[in-house]
């Protein structure tokens, strides 16, 4: 049986890592709410694994879902052989479906986990940054003492993005304006310091369009899924994403950025070489969903390495919905242009 399973608090549990991780109860709440998202992207036949025990009168409406949509607890589990696709692995889920009873047929080992957990580190913008030969004042900074903190917002007046390790949705990133309150700025970095060891400071940059190219690794090669172009607020919180077709994208993508569609897909390229050296090289290669987030700056130059997501995002499910509604309308579906090595 093949389940999926929408646990947006995974980049939490990263951060705490361990297998007794319990979301707050707004969180509880968000992922109850949307439990069914998964029904926008599983493949026919699969079923829900809902995050929480839900009654079944609990359940939301399946009218807008697909028809016979099947949804389980944890507690259904007992006996059953499962592929489970998550949003995202993390200690906790694995704990959690170890004790359900089930055959899980892909939980992930002990060294997995913490090998996928340090990929998941924003430090790997670092890396990505400069495989990508962006120059050195424009690469992300990792930062685990206040004095290394002082030493690179010096180079920053003009204002940088202060970014947790671990962290979702825009939660734990922060623009901050040294020059205007450094004391702030220092209590912040502070902060992320203490609670996850070390903090990411960038430069901060006034954003023309928010985009992201969206892969699947095998463990063994990485394949380049689409674009998806989304919105975010000014303190980078995630908005929504557009639902268009490929070349809808792509074009929203050029016009913002000066690139013809050759020069995109050359990038896209690019980005996947760059993360095969990244994530297959790694003690245990992650096998899952990625995104890789980028932005075009108001100067319409591409920062293609603004953070890699080592999970399921918004994007593969703007990614499904959008062929999901072109097959509807009987048009052929693009696929990615640069999607392996031939």
């Amino acid at each position: 049986m093949e389940l999926y399973l929408y646990n947006p608090s995974t980049d939490i549990a990263l951060a705490r890592d361990s297998v007794n991780f319990t979301p707050s109860a707004a969180v509880r709440a968000f992922e109850r709410q949307m439990a069914l998202l998964p029904a926008l992207y599983m493949p026919p036949g699969a079923a829900v694994l809902l995050p929480d025990e839900i009654p079944a009168e609990e359940l939301p409406s399946l009218r807008h879902w697909r028809p016979g949509l099947a949804a389980l607890n944890f507690s259904e589990l007992r006996g059953k052989r499962v592929r489970v696709n998550p949003w995202g692995w993390n200690r906790a889920l694995t704990a959690r479906l170890r004790r359900s009873g089930a055959e899980v047929e892909n939980l992930p080992s002990d060294p997995e986990l913490t090998s996928w957990r340090q990929l998941a580190h924003r430090r790997q913008t670092v890396k990505l940054s400069r495989l990508l030969g962006a120059d050195e004042a424009d690469r992300p900074v990792e930062v685990s003492r206040l004095t290394e903190a002082e030493a690179v917002l010096s180079r920053m007046d003009g204002g940088c993005m202060l970014k947790l390790p671990w962290s979702s949705s825009g939660r734990g990133v922060v623009p901050l304006f040294p020059a205007e309150d450094r004391e702030r700025t220092m209590r912040r970095i502070g902060d992320g310091i203490r609670t996850q060891g070390s903090v990411m400071i960038e430069p901060l940059h006034t954003r023309r369009l928010d985009f992201a190219t969206e892969w699947i690794s095998t463990g063994r090669e990485i394949s380049f899924l689409g674009w998806s172009v989304f919105s975010t607020g000014e303190s980078g919180n995630y908005g929504g994403n557009l639902t268009e077709s490929q070349e809808a994208l792509l074009r929203a993508i050029s016009e913002a950025s000066g690139q013809s569609a050759g020069q995109l897909r050359q990038l896209a390229d690019r980005i996947r070489r760059a993360l095969e050296q990244i994530l297959l090289t790694a003690p245990c290669p992650y096998r899952g969903p990625l995104g890789v987030d980028g932005l075009v700056a108001e100067s319409g130059r591409i920062i293609p390495y603004v953070e890699i997501n080592l999970r399921m995002t918004m994007g593969h499910v703007a990614l499904a919905q959008a062929r999901a509604m072109q097959a509807m309308q009987g048009q052929q579906v693009p696929q990615g242009q640069a999607s392996r090595r031939e």
